[in-house]
């Protein structure tokens, strides 16, 4: 069942003027794609890391390292308890399992410096900073903010973007989902998706209805 939150929101009325209100959504952690889960990446932040032959908890994933280029989620970005410490990553290889809960770590594996693993990934970025990047076809339609990826757990394949265009619309409408495009243009403000006809913005939020929510 999708995850429901509330949020205070403020909003404007013809009538009565400014108001404010609490509206519950929902915000769904996987979806089913093709008989198996794929999850948000956004879930994984703040899950434990637990060694898998010993039941340590050794972090507790930070942020994420994605490359959109090769598709793929990359790392994860952990915390091991300093704020003083350089950022530590796992590449996925590193782990044992990846579930909605809890990551499981092999035993024995060494976390990786970030700035380190960056400099092998030239076209990857952390979540942070590739979140909030605005999607344009390559005919120059906005289709909205990329809000979130989803992902195969075994493998880091990234299946589908997660896409807003402002708060209150999400939350009365939905976010949108669109399949993700092979080899996009990843640019410091937009990410560059081929033209598709079935990429209409109005389509991708109606069509979010018929994805098996988890």
């Amino acid at each position: 069942m999708p995850v429901t939150f509330c949020s205070f929101i403020r909003y404007a009325s013809a009538t009565t003027g400014q108001q404010y209100a609490w509206v519950a959504f929902a915000s769904p952690r996987c979806i089913m794609n093709g008989g198996g889960s794929v999850y948000r990446a956004k879930h994984l932040i703040g899950l434990p890391v637990v060694n898998v032959a010993t039941g340590e908890r050794l972090a507790s994933v930070r942020s994420l390292v994605i490359d959109l280029v090769s598709g793929h989620l990359q790392a994860l970005v952990v915390h091991k308890g300093s704020l003083f410490r350089e950022p530590q990553a796992l590449k996925l290889t590193q782990l044992h399992a990846m579930g909605q809960d809890a990551i499981l770590v092999k035993d024995g594996e060494k976390t990786i410096p970030l700035p380190t693993l960056l400099g092998q990934l030239p076209n990857a970025s952390t979540e942070d900073r590739l979140f909030g990047r605005q999607v344009l076809t390559a005919a120059g339609k906005v289709l909205g903010a990329l809000e979130d990826v989803f992902f195969d757990p075994v493998n880091g394949s990234i299946s589908h973007y997660m896409l807003a265009d402002g708060l209150l619309q999400s939350l009365l409408q939905g976010p949108a989902i669109m399949p993700a495009p092979k080899q996009p243009v990843i640019g410091e403000e937009h990410v560059i998706v081929p033209e598709n006809p079935e990429w209409d913005a109005d389509q991708l939020t109606m069509s979010i209805s018929s994805l098996d929510w988890q």
